[in-house]
């Protein structure tokens, strides 16, 4: 396997995902992508872990699991907690 040569960030927009999941096999030998993870809309009643869990799952079906990609969370602060009151940190 080669390394990769490129390192793409992206928004964790449905567009982008798809976008980066149809990038052939040979580059996605090549590529790392990191999407920054959005926070769930004001109008989203839902605890945060069922927008993360649900990204996860889209992201597994687009990219699969064969090749690394990474994640950012730039909106989400380091003390951030969830509904349960634990947190990342």
């Amino acid at each position: 396997m080669h390394s990769a040569i490129y390192f793409p960030t992206h928004q964790s927009k449905f567009g982008e995902m798809i976008g980066t999941g149809h990038l052939s096999p040979v580059a996605r030998t090549r590529i790392r992508p990191t999407f920054n993870i959005t926070r769930p809309g004001a109008d989203d009643d839902d605890p945060v872990e069922y927008h993360l869990a649900d990204l996860a799952h889209k992201f597994a079906k687009i990219w699969g699991t064969s090749f690394p990609l990474f994640f950012d969370f730039p909106r989400y602060a380091p003390d951030y907690k969830v509904r349960d009151g634990t947190s990342s940190g």
